[in-house]
């Protein structure tokens, strides 16, 4: 195994806003974060329970299994216990599903029209203690 791939960190980012994952990904894996992605909390808790993450981003608010809920159920689950996990909204207005997050076990709580792109991903970075040099292929 070489050193980079060693160094990656493994993200999943569960939300059904396709460009907003679509984006989000390109950035990540510029940065060489292995990325897996889901539209819905069903599909995205299937891939977080055979996966060794070191990061979750959850949608607040999906069609099939919403984002407290998904939440929930990892929390519930030996592997998911420990993950940090970023609760992402677009509505920066419900403080009930902040205080349900946070209850639940959330890392932190993101309202998306108040990030950039890029400051999301530094936030990450900082998060799981990655910095630029660590992530250059060797």
């Amino acid at each position: 195994m070489t050193r980079a791939k060693a160094l990656k960190k493994k993200v999943l980012i569960v939300d059904d806003e396709e460009l907003f994952i679509t984006g989000l990904k390109v950035l990540l894996e510029q940065e060489n974060f292995e990325v897996l992605t889901s539209n819905n909390g069903i599909d995205g808790l299937l891939l977080a329970s055979h996966h060794k993450l070191d990061l979750v981003l959850l949608d607040i608010t999906m069609s099939e299994l919403g984002g407290l809920a998904m939440l929930k159920k990892m929390r519930s689950q030996p592997w998911g216990k420990h993950i940090p996990i970023l609760m992402l909204t677009a509505s920066p207005s419900s403080s009930t599903h902040f205080q349900q997050a946070l209850k639940l076990g959330t890392s932190d709580y993101l309202v998306k029209d108040e990030w950039k792109a890029d400051q999301i991903i530094e936030y990450i970075k900082q998060l799981l203690k990655v910095d630029r040099v660590a992530a250059v292929t060797v």
